[in-house]
């Protein structure tokens, strides 16, 4: 897109007094992306222009030659010190009328730029006295600010570059530990779900409450550090990200603006070799930490394979607790005590036909048997599928009746009565005790369980090698 005259003439303006200064040049590409030309062309316009206006004297600007510094005529093209040809071409200045927000912002740098060169007493490049009224130091021959940008503004970008660098290097490195203990909650919560497939896919019952222990734990934390300050990841991360759009920005800014300055440019590099050496160092910590989830989530997985099967657990159980099976996996048949299978005041209403089963009940033996201990389990003796049988004659006071079985060795001697009463057990339907003895018809198969406990297997043992009668009471 053709340069427009405003543009011409702005840059005009700002090269008036031999000096482009970062707000000039930035005043200067701002208007002119405002009328849609690019950044890359106004910027050639502008260094082209500059060049050549670095060429080029107006007569005004000539009582000083150029080359040497030493005054001469208005009236004359030609030093008559060094020989000099005064011959350059005259500015246009056709942008006096120009008037605008810009052009106001580029007069005030114009006058910046009169009132350093008149501040300035000697040669910014030898340090030799400088003659005020020269624009040329006669010693070393150091054109006073004919430079494409001030000396001010490249020192203000080193130094920004340099304090964003100074920055990086200072930005919190997260470590593991710090990191660890920030999430604990949801660490705590990740071990409670690992425990509680554990306990859904490997049978391992003790684990759900290791995982409700942990997930309370878990849940108690994250109600206490709602207001807890930022993530040490999320630091880090912001500082980084920082990093990224401060070197984008100062690198424009030097291509732009002192592609020519190597300082600039080897700061840039020092600038970008620390935020590569902070990405390696972000990658490395990203690879860890995958590897620690998957080695977490694997965790239940390497166990559940190694650990031993549902059957290879129950044989273990089984030789380890052999005691509880036998005890919990009894049964014996007993015989009704001939000439008294139901003591005197129930035989006028019911009678004992056949055998009955004599087990053990093993309190709470509906866990895991492999979770319990022996020394911890308690038992009841039982007594199961006894038939009662109804003689036919009714019973008034059925209701109030509690059917009990009392045991008998084979030589009639009572055996297990520390474990008395053991009574029948009361079943609420329609088939029960009470109706052959209120109806005088009918039968029904009563299980009987003790009252009473014990802790003791070796107790149990002598009642299942013992017991041979029974006897309803």
């Amino acid at each position: 897109m053709p340069i427009s005259k405003k543009i011409i003439l702005l840059t005009a303006e700002a090269l008036k007094d031999r000096v482009l200064t970062f707000v000039e040049r930035q005043t200067i590409v701002k208007a002119a992306l405002k009328e849609g030309i690019s950044e890359s062309e106004v910027n050639q316009y502008i260094d082209n222009a500059l060049q050549q206006r670095l060429k080029s004297y107006t007569k005004e600007e000539l009582k000083q030659c150029p080359t040497c510094g030493a005054q001469i005529p208005l009236i004359s093209n030609q030093c008559q010190f060094c020989g000099t040809m005064l011959t350059a071409g005259n500015v246009q200045t056709g942008y006096k009328n120009i008037s605008g927000e810009e052009m106001q912002i580029i007069r005030r740098e114009n006058l910046k730029t009169e009132q350093e060169r008149q501040n300035i007493t000697k040669c910014p490049d030898c340090g030799a006295p400088f003659p005020l009224i020269s624009n040329v130091c006669t010693h070393c021959g150091y054109i006073l600010h004919e430079k494409a940008d001030s000396e001010l503004n490249v020192k203000n970008l080193i130094q920004n570059i340099q304090t964003a660098i100074n920055k990086l290097k200072a930005a919190p490195k997260p470590t593991f530990f710090k990191v660890f203990m920030f999430r604990i909650d949801i660490i705590l919560f990740y071990f409670a779900a690992a425990f509680l497939i554990l306990d859904c896919i490997g049978g391992y019952s003790s684990y759900i409450c290791i995982s409700a222990s942990l997930l309370l734990t878990s849940f108690i934390l994250l109600m206490t550090n709602k207001t807890k300050k930022d993530s040490p990841v999320e630091i880090a991360d912001n500082e980084f990200y920082s990093a990224l759009y401060s070197h984008e920005m100062y690198s424009r800014e030097t291509d732009t603006l002192y592609g020519e300055n190597p300082e600039a440019k080897q700061l840039l590099n020092n600038y970008a070799a620390e935020i590569a050496k902070v990405k390696k160092q972000r990658t490395t910590n990203r690879s860890i930490l995958s590897a620690l989830v998957l080695g977490l989530l694997a965790i239940p997985m390497v166990l559940y394979y190694f650990a031993p099967s549902t059957d290879e657990r129950a044989q273990q159980n089984r030789e380890t607790h052999l005691d509880i099976y036998e005890m919990s996996e009894f049964s014996k048949q007993l015989l009704p005590l001939p000439n008294y299978s139901v003591a005197n005041y129930y035989s006028d209403f019911i009678s004992a036909n056949g055998n009955a089963t004599l087990a053990f009940d093993v309190v709470y033996f509906d866990l895991h048997i492999e979770d319990l201990l022996g020394d911890t389990l308690s038992y009841k003796v039982r007594v199961d599928a006894l038939n009662l049988v109804s003689t036919g004659q009714k019973n008034n006071n059925a209701d109030t009746c509690r059917l009990r079985v009392f045991l008998w060795d084979k030589n009639k001697k009572p055996v297990a009565k520390d474990m008395y009463p053991i009574e029948i057990l009361y079943h609420d339907n329609d088939d029960n005790y009470e109706k052959i003895l209120t109806f005088g018809k009918g039968h029904y198969y009563g299980d009987f369980l003790s009252k009473k406990s014990t802790y003791n297997i070796k107790r149990l043992k002598e009642i299942a090698d013992s017991a041979y009668y029974y006897t309803i009471y």
